[in-house]
């Protein structure tokens, strides 16, 4: 036993009585957390960018969970309300009757909403993600579709705007959604016609095809088919395709896409 030894009492922290120390504690407690934040998107942006098809497994797996998670309480809420309309539960007025078969049709929507989602996490397990120019590609696009524009002797006039040009998506698919978009466009407009392109590439990378001289987006002689099928294709990578009428009376074709933010 050794006796020079010394015993070791611990101390006792420190506490300040100063206001300014526990402010300042705090703001390095957010500048900690900011900064785990920071390091943990850039650690998930270095993986995309190595393995873009994380990112769709992620989201798969996402929408498989928020599907479970809306499907589940609404289906016994819809049960419980099916319950009180057929009367298990105790007479009820006309004027709660008709309240309970709003509510159940918007629960049987809801239910509906569930079922989508889950499709479509199927659906989008099949893309194979990549980093893609989506204005690039639009160019490819046209030039691969020149014997139709000059066909119809169409002028094209392109406009980009920003310099986040790229979505995380499948290259196959994207190519077929521009290409539908394009055929649509073209078959509406007349001989000799021009097509106005404006590329917004921010957040989100926005494309909208004018078509002058089309009044209202009814007019636009698109089958249902070819424009649900471009819009599920949109659905799938987080955007969407719309019809809607100009400032000038025209027709603009417009798709949104969620950008990669680099």
């Amino acid at each position: 036993m050794n006796l020079n030894k010394r015993s070791h009492t611990p101390s006792m922290p420190t506490v300040s009585t100063d206001p300014g120390d526990s402010l300042s504690a705090g703001a390095r407690g957010s500048e900690a957390e900011a900064g785990s934040r920071i390091a943990l998107v850039s650690e998930v942006k270095s993986e995309m960018e190595e393995n873009p098809q994380a990112m769709v497994r992620l989201v798969s797996g996402l929408l498989r969970t928020i599907s479970h998670d809306i499907r589940t309480p609404i289906t016994t809420v819809r049960g419980f309300v099916k319950m009180m309309l057929d009367g298990r539960t105790g007479p009820i007025s006309d004027t709660q009757r008709e309240s309970l078969r709003m509510a159940f049709q918007g629960i049987d929507q809801l239910v509906k909403m569930g079922t989508s989602i889950s499709d479509a996490s199927g659906h989008i397990e099949k893309i194979h993600a990549e980093i893609v120019d989506v204005p690039a590609l639009w160019q490819s696009v046209v030039e691969a579709s020149r014997p139709q524009v000059l066909a119809k002797s169409v002028t094209i006039e392109d406009n980009i705007e920003g310099d986040r040009r790229s979505v995380c998506g499948d290259r196959q698919y994207l190519t077929n959604l521009l290409e539908r978009l394009l055929a649509c466009t073209i078959s509406a407009l007349e001989p000799d016609g021009k097509l106005c392109v404006h590329f917004r590439c921010r957040n989100e990378i926005t494309l909208m095809l004018t078509i002058p001289g089309l009044p209202g987006a009814g007019a636009l002689p698109v089958s249902d088919e070819e424009l649900a099928s471009a819009r599920e294709i949109a659905f799938l990578h987080g955007g969407q395709v719309t019809t809607r009428q100009g400032k000038e009376g025209d027709t603009i074709l417009m798709l949104v896409l969620p950008g990669y933010i680099e």
